[in-house]
């Protein structure tokens, strides 16, 4: 039960949304790491107050249940802006973002 807890947050903003409006979420993944990268990062959170959950892409895009998912999609983060300064070609993949526009007619 506690797995669906925050998809079902993100289902209640959206239903709140006013038609057109956006949803912008990046998350970080565990997707492409290696082990033992993995172990030095959740041990590291295992002593913070707020714990660390990683998602699949496929968990992420969850979140946009509901959404019009804007070009790209769910990607990761630094595809959004590839060759910007931020985000040099091949940068981070450590997170995926995407964003999501809510459709529907205003009343």
């Amino acid at each position: 039960m506690l797995i669906s807890y925050p998809y079902g947050i993100v289902a209640r903003l959206r239903d709140e949304l006013c038609p057109g409006s956006y949803v912008v979420i990046s998350h970080v993944t565990s997707e492409g790491r290696d082990d033992q990268t993995l172990s030095r990062i959740t041990d590291t959170y295992d002593q913070a107050t707020s714990p660390l959950v990683m998602r699949s892409h496929h968990d992420i895009a969850r979140f946009f249940d509901g959404f019009e998912l804007i070009h790209p999609g769910v990607v990761f983060l630094s595809q959004w802006r590839p060759s910007s300064e931020s985000y040099p070609e091949g940068g981070t993949r450590w997170a995926y973002a995407g964003v999501g526009k809510k459709t529907g007619v205003t009343e």
